[in-house]
């Protein structure tokens, strides 16, 4: 299983932003596919309401920076920035993951 405070979950997992589930990367050795794949059976990370979560949180991050775009940084977005980037905010993973595919050049 993975160790979170030794590993980085973000370089096993990638997001499928329909469905919440949380995949494989492609770029894993066998062992990591093997570490990966059992952190997601062990712990149950696929089950509904995790899913359920994941997708809110997307949803929410999304509105977040389509608000932003268009208002620009306003007090509220602000705060709800800070609120983001907190370390006890739940389900970071899936807001960095948003963050990154929303600052990722096109290809």
């Amino acid at each position: 299983m993975l160790k979170p405070d030794e590993d980085d979950p973000e370089q096993f997992f990638w997001l499928n932003l329909d469905t919440g589930e949380l995949q494989l990367r492609d770029d894993l050795t066998p062992e990591q596919r093997d570490r990966g794949a059992a952190t997601i059976e062990i712990l149950d990370l696929q089950r509904r309401v995790l899913r359920e979560e994941r997708i809110e949180k997307i949803r929410f991050v999304k509105r977040w920076l389509s608000r932003v775009q268009k208002d620009g940084l306003t007090p509220e977005c602000q705060e709800e920035l800070q609120y983001l980037k907190s370390q006890t905010t739940p389900f970071q993973f899936v807001i960095r993951h948003i963050f990154k595919l929303a600052t990722s050049p096109s290809p």
